[in-house]
């Protein structure tokens, strides 16, 4: 064989004495190379010896008495004739120094070289056995070496060269043919053949297995060895078995009467053209063109002139269930199809002379195969597991249609697909074994117009969609079964009832639904039940009946007058599971009054919501459609008013109880003040609750506003522990549950209700102090840069640290929770808020801004902010004066609505140089990054390539870094044929992000590589007929267009996966840090640095130098590395001025903070730096 363009030498010693006897298969690097057998030997020991002591780990004795095994001599092979068995004769002083001495490779190679010449073992290569050493070979793809050690004695008669050679010729191209596992059996034969004496050879064939006889009759190289007295010898130990008592006599008799008839059916013709074994036994008796239905008859009644009907069948079902009784008596004959013929007869007589205790031996064995499949136990599977279990699965749908093979096949069925004896690796092949012996008989009856109810009903019940699904509904014999399973419901029937609602139809199923709900007893049902409860998922089933609309009047109030003589409890059961029938159970009911509220119930729950995957939903599902899970409350109240509230009520119950539109009732229960569970189901993070929660009746005023506000930001928090696609449904739900609070609470939008919210919590906190006196200290909160701490003085020193007793003090945990509360503030306006006005320029009129600006944090972040109307006029937001400072510092009054301006809209307008100065000038540190935020706008290679976007492909990125970042910034993932796909919702617009190799899921093991952004209308068409087009990438609004690459910029940069250390950063990135260097130092007024490409280059006194923008790292023109870190490494800098909150940047304030001090080299200190800097100058 080859191996990666190389060979495998085999080395194959016959009869050895341990498994572990032969030598290693080694690989030798000789493709197309021409070589002398010679040098193969010579590479083969060596490599071989090399495997010996460095794989098996064997010192130089064990290895060398390993190659003798292989390369005997003349001598030790005679001495092998003589003793039978291969001694290594050594005494212990000898084993001793072999020990310790290393083993000598061209020893070993002489040695082997020698026992070739004087055959000890043969060489064959491609099926040819080689007989010179100087004899060259080629190898090719697909070529096999073998080294053969035969061992060609018995007693002290040799076989001679030539015999041998023929031997392992004949063998080889026998080898060629079969499997390797036949190749193993006629390994075993060839010693067989390099045995003299004709007596000695039978007595090793006998010997062998059952099995093994066999498969060398197939080879048809060795049947002449195969003699009838060896055979024979096969059959007396049968017979021995039976006069020790082991088999019964009569059992013994049936079994060779049985054999008897076979060899007859065998010898007919027609066995080629069909062949008795194609179909069960019991199968054939039925099909009258059958070719053998008439000599299986004539079988069976051979068997009624020798034994009585109860005798056939009894013994007949021990011999099927107990196949090891006859499997070596039946491979005694040459027939390969004997055993197979074997079971069709038993077959036919095992349900033709059926004995009383059929159906319990069936149900046994049935266990003991699936049992066997899980321990892997196969001794009583003679056959294979498909075989044996399809056999008696198919024994069984010929049974009698009775109550005890129900029982017996409820009891068979629950093992087969619910099975305690298998686990979950079993079950798909159980299942397919299951189903596909139950569809062969029914296929062939079917075919042959032989079907009857009796046999197609077990069928049914075992394998229920599988076989209903090759009938039509109106196929006589299936509406005669499934009228017999509702009339009379078991559990065995259930499971098909409620897997084939396609074949119910009409209103008597749904009086059968109420006459079995009923008499059952039972009780309240879920739709979509487990199907394990099959009573239940029957009942459902039956309900959902179709055809009841179709009623005319008089069959309408038919079917009313009967469902009236049914108690409420089956009623109010069957109103939720029946839509058709639901207006004719609130009549039978007398619940006329709440028909309206059915029919908003439904209404509601039809209306379409675009779910997770794109597709559309109902009832109110976790979507981020902002519309799923808003309802009307007025309306609602108007409704409940009008049924009458326990009316309503009771009938919203019925629903919730079967989940049937389990969402919208929920719902409308919360907004009565039904639901009493709904915090519960707030704290595990039930989207449905969170939008409910918002709705439910306000009793308490402010006060129990700002309790449901604050927990509806608890459960906010929840997100974070979900997975990408839950996390973002989750915080639609939150959005939701918020707007609807805002509504319920009276708050013409969403906003004000946060505004208001947030400023109560605000005025809360500081109706308490900000400061505690604890002893000496004074602990106090300071918001510096919008960041709040806890600083700590003792008269005029300030403590970098909290002391140990300040935090074993009760007052700090105090302190603590309130720094808490205020970062989370902070974090929900900047991170939510402040990014949601800035991305979409919504327009704040002065009565909004005027609310939010009474929120002391929102009042400071506000202030920070370029804002700008929509006539143009843009200024820096001055609260003391309601009013805009423009670029000449004049206040604007606001008198009209404004919005907070994206970056985009100063760079059109020319103004985006103009404000970046100006914020740093006035040392205006922004909230977020406005002025000196990334701006992407279309470049000519996008036009050209619209609709498409290749700006940020063909980077590797993190799969598990990727995942984070997209929830972080609301893009959701849709799987869709093994891949995931991001994608970004924006008003009427969806953008993708297309993603390569990324998997089922973004993984921590997955580097996906980025491929085209593109954008796309939403929602999509409801029109199947209708393809949407992506949008040209110049119909994008260009601040969606701006947002979406600054998005896939920030994912690339930090979830970068390049190995050799380089960073990925766009032109963006590095234009807006050009800009931002060049403004502040421009404004410092401090010549000696320009900015170009990635690089900021400083004049110093001593030297010149060139800073990374990224990195930070310093190189001393023309190219020497200079190393400078931050005193404190590891731990947070003491921050620099700039534009904007620098959270999530300090290598930048790194940055400017080195260009400072290498403007000033002549003025450093640090004798490490200057030594750095005189070695480059010398």
């Amino acid at each position: 064989m080859t191996n990666g363009g190389k060979v495998e030498v085999r080395s194959r010693i016959f009869q050895a004495t341990t498994p572990d006897s032969a030598l290693p298969t080694v690989i030798l690097d000789i493709l197309n190379e021409e070589i002398t057998v010679t040098e193969l030997i010579r590479r083969t020991v060596t490599e071989q010896i090399r495997e010996l002591v460095a794989t098996r780990k064997l010192d130089a004795q064990q290895a060398q008495q390993a190659l003798q095994r292989q390369y005997l001599t003349d001598a030790e092979i005679h001495d092998q004739a003589k003793k039978g068995k291969v001694i290594f004769a050594q005494n212990e002083a000898t084993r001793l120094e072999n020990q310790n001495q290393d083993i000598q490779v061209e020893n070993e190679i002489r040695k082997a070289t020698n026992a070739f010449e004087q055959r000890a073992y043969v060489i064959i290569a491609d099926g040819k056995m080689i007989s010179s050493l100087d004899e060259k070979l080629l190898f090719h793809p697909g070529s096999t070496i073998t080294f053969f050690r035969l061992i060609p004695l018995i007693g002290d008669k040799l076989m001679n060269e030539s015999e041998a050679r023929e031997l392992a010729e004949r063998f080889s191209a026998v080898t060629m043919r079969f499997s390797s596992a036949l190749n193993q059996l006629g390994q075993k034969l060839v010693i067989k053949h390099t045995i003299a004496e004709r007596d000695r050879l039978r007595e090793n064939l006998v010997s062998l297995t059952i099995p093994e006889l066999v498969m060398l009759y197939r080879m048809e190289e060795f049947q002449d060895l195969l003699e009838s007295s060896i055979l024979q010898q096969k059959q007396e130990k049968l017979r021995a078995r039976v006069e020790n008592g082991q088999l019964p006599a009569q059992l013994f008799q049936f079994l060779e009467l049985i054999l008897s008839c076979i060899a007859i059916i065998l010898n007919e013709k027609k066995y080629q053209a069909f062949g008795f074994s194609e179909a069960p036994g019991w199968l054939m008796l039925r099909l009258s063109r059958q070719p053998f239905q008439k000599i299986l008859k004539t079988t069976l009644e051979t068997f009624t002139n020798n034994f009585s009907v109860q005798e056939i069948g009894s013994m007949a079902t021990t011999l099927y269930f107990q196949p090891q009784l006859w499997w070596e008596r039946a491979q005694t004959l040459p027939e390969i199809q004997l055993q197979a013929c074997m079971r069709t007869v038993l077959n036919a007589c095992v349900i033709h002379y059926a004995p009383t205790n059929l159906t319990e031996q069936l149900e046994q064995r049935i266990i003991q195969l699936v049992k066997n499949t899980k321990t892997g136990n196969t001794e009583d599977c003679y056959f294979s597991i498909e075989n044996d279990l399809g056999d008696c699965l198919q024994l069984f749908i010929a049974l009698p249609y009775s109550e005890r093979s129900l029982s017996i096949l409820d009891a068979t069925q629950s093992l087969i697909y619910h099975g305690e004896y298998y686990n979950t690796s079993f079950k798909y092949k159980i299942n397919t074994i299951a189903r596909d012996s139950i569809k062969k008989p029914i296929d062939i009856l079917r075919k042959n117009d032989a079907l009857d109810e009796d046999i197609l009903s077990l069928a049914v019940i075992l394998a229920p969609y599988d076989i209903t699904h090759q009938f039509s509904s109106d196929h006589p014999y299936i509406k005669q079964i499934f009228t017999r399973f509702a009339s009379d419901l078991k559990p065995q029937t259930g499971a098909a009832l409620a897997s084939s609602t396609e074949y119910i139809h009409g209103k008597e199923y749904l009086l059968y639904a109420a006459q079995q709900h009923q008499q059952h007893n039972l009780g309240p049902i879920v739709d979509n039940i487990d199907q394990s409860n099959k009573l239940k998922a029957a009942i459902v089933s039956m309900a959902h009946t179709d055809g009841i609309a179709e009623l005319n009047p008089t069959e309408r109030k038919d079917l009313l007058l009967q469902l009236k003589t049914y108690p409420e409890t089956t009623l109010t059961a069957l109103l939720p599971l029946a839509p058709q029938a639901q207006n004719l159970i609130i009549e039978a009911l007398e619940w006329q009054e709440a028909l309206p509220l059915l029919e908003l119930i439904k209404r509601l729950t039809n209306v379409q919501y675009t779910a997770m995957n794109d597709n559309y939903a109902t009832d109110m599902p976790n979507s981020l459609d902002p519309t799923s899970g808003e309802i009307d409350i007025a309306e609602i109240n108007t409704i409940i008013e009008q049924v009458g509230r326990p009316l309503a009520k009771k009938m919203v119950k019925c629903f919730q109880t079967a989940r049937v539109f389990d969402h919208t009732c929920l719902m409308i229960s919360a907004s009565q003040g039904w639901e009493s569970q709904l915090e519960k189901k707030l704290k595990i993070g039930s989207q449905i609750a969170i939008k409910a929660y918002g709705i439910a009746p306000i009793t308490r005023g402010k006060e129990e506003i700002l309790e449901r506000y604050l927990k509806l930001q608890e459960a906010a928090k929840l997100g974070k522990k979900y997975g990408p696609q839950r996390r973002v449904s989750h915080k639609a739900a939150i959005e939701v549950g918020l707007s609807n609070l805002a509504k319920t609470a009276g708050y013409p939008e969403v906003n004000f209700l946060e505004w208001d919210m947030e400023t109560q919590i605000s005025n809360n906190e500081d109706q308490h102090s900000h400061n505690w006196q604890i002893g000496d200290y004074l602990l106090e909160i300071q918001v510096k840069d919008l960041i709040p701490t806890l600083n700590v003085t003792r008269g005029s020193r300030q403590y970098k640290t909290i002391p140990k007793e300040i935090r074993e003090h009760p007052t700090y945990q105090i302190a603590k929770e309130k720094v808490r509360v205020q970062r989370e503030q902070i974090s929900r306006l900047r991170n939510h808020y402040l990014e949601q006005l800035i991305g979409s320029e919504r327009l704040l009129d002065p009565n909004e801004l005027s609310q939010i600006i009474q929120l002391p944090i929102a009042r400071s972040l506000f202030e920070g902010l370029i804002l700008g109307t929509e006539d143009g006029q843009t200024g820096i937001f001055d609260a003391q004066h309601f009013a805009l400072r423009d670029l000449q510092n004049e206040l604007q009054p606001i008198t009209r609505a404004v919005k907070v301006v994206h970056p985009y809209s100063l760079f059109q307008a020319g103004t985006l140089s103009a404000w970046q100065r100006t914020i740093v000038q006035r040392q205006i540190v922004q909230p977020i990054k406005q002025a000196f935020r990334e701006l992407y706008v279309l470049t000519p290679a996008e036009q050209a390539s619209s609709p498409y976007s290749r700006r940020f492909a063909g980077h590797s990125i993190a799969g598990h870094i990727t995942s984070k970042l997209l929830s972080s910034r609301d893009w959701r993932q849709e799987q869709s044929y093994g891949a995931i796909t991001p994608y970004k919702i924006f008003p009427g617009i969806k953008a993708t992000f297309n993603l390569l190799e990324t998997g089922p899921y973004l993984g921590a093991h997955l580097n996906p590589i980025t491929d085209c952004i593109y954008f796309a209308p939403y929602p999509a068409s409801k029109r199947a007929d209708l393809i949407e087009r992506n949008l040209d990438l110049n119909e994008v609004p260009p601040l969606i267009f701006s947002e979406v690459m600054r998005d896939a910029d920030l994912i690339i940069s930090v979830a970068h996966t390049q190995r050799d250390g380089s960073h990925s950063f766009s032109n963006e990135f590095y234009t807006r840090r050009h800009e931002l260097i060049e403004t502040l130092f421009a404004d410092l007024n401090l010549p000696g640095v320009t900015v170009e490409g990635h690089f900021a280059h400083i004049q110093g006194k001593l030297a010149r130098y060139r800073i990374h923008l990224l990195t930070a790292a310093i190189h001393i023109e023309p190219g020497n590395y200079l190393c400078i870190v931050p005193q404190n490494w590891g731990q947070k800098t003491s921050s620099l001025f700039l534009p904007f909150a620098n959270e999530d940047d300090p290598k930048l304030s790194e940055v400017i903070s080195k260009i400072l001090l290498l403007l000033a080299d002549d003025q450093i200190k640090d004798e490490s730096i200057l030594q750095q800097i005189r070695n480059q100058q010398a």
